[in-house]
């Protein structure tokens, strides 16, 4: 056998060690056929929950004034002062909405169509996760101030 011969034995054994351990399995599954399935899978899924929460904010968008809005049927503002007088500070914790700020008719619609059109952007996969973050917060903040009507 001459020195070639055990340098190429010895490059083989080295790779055969290697080639069947951990590496192997970790870049399997890091580059292999799981990484495209979990591809796909986020894929829809992000769509999926895109197109629920567009169908959430479109459907309280035409009716959030008639039901929170200032001469609604459960006003935001009397509904969020009352929980301040009752609470004190306490009630921002309690009751994280964004309509802290104001709660007027102009903003309410304007969380119910920024919804829709951040649910678009997650719909086209742009930028998904600040994105979600923003939906979350978004939506967060009408279930908070919409009582009854967003309880269940």
């Amino acid at each position: 056998m001459t020195a070639d011969d055990r340098q190429t034995q010895r490059a083989d054994a080295k790779t055969s060690r290697t080639s069947g351990g951990l590496i192997d399995h970790v870049s399997w599954f890091v580059c292999g056929e799981q990484r495209s399935t979990y591809l796909v899978s986020r894929w829809v899924f992000l769509r999926g929950l895109g197109v629920v929460y567009l169908i959430a904010f479109v459907s309280l968008g035409t009716q959030v004034i008639g039901l929170i809005g200032e001469n609604g049927i459960l006003p935001t503002g009397e509904f969020l002062e009352r929980m301040y007088q009752a609470r004190g500070t306490e009630a921002y914790r309690l009751l994280p909405t964004l309509c802290w700020f104001t709660s007027s008719d102009t903003f309410l619609r304007f969380q119910c169509w920024g919804g829709v059109v951040l649910s678009v952007l997650l719909i086209a996969g742009i930028a998904p996760a600040p994105v979600l973050a923003l939906l979350w917060i978004v939506y967060l903040s009408l279930t908070v101030v919409g009582q009854t009507f967003l309880s269940f």
